[in-house]
C-alpha cells in the first residue's frame, strides 16, 4: 500500500531536516553513504527526528546526490537556431 499524504509530507520534513543537518557538517555524498546504524542515529538525535528508515536514508543520499550535480553541465553558449 502507497504512503498516506501524511505520511510522505512528515518523510519529506524529516529528509530536510537532516539533509540541514549534514550540509551544515559538509558532509559528502559518499560518506553519508558509507554511514553505519550508529551515525544515523547521532545524526536522528542532532536534528531533533527519530531515527531515519532504510528509505528515508536513501532520499537523503538522493538530496544530497542532486546538490552534487552542475545543472549547466553540457551546455555551451552557442545556439544552432533550431526551434
Amino acid at each position: 500500500m502507497a504512503d498516506s499524504i501524511f505520511e510522505q509530507c512528515n518523510r519529506a520534513r524529516k529528509v530536510a531536516r537532516l539533509v540541514a543537518v549534514l550540509d551544515r557538517a559538509g558532509a559528502t555524498t559518499a560518506a553519508v553513504r558509507n554511514m553505519g546504524d550508529d551515525d544515523w542515529q547521532r545524526l536522528a538525535e542532532h536534528a531533533g527526528v527519530h531515527p531515519p528508515s532504510e528509505i528515508t536514508r536513501q532520499h537523503v543520499v538522493n538530496v544530497l546526490a542532486l546538490r552534487d550535480v552542475d545543472p549547466f553541465e553540457g551546455l555551451t553558449d552557442e545556439w544552432d537556431g533550431a526551434a
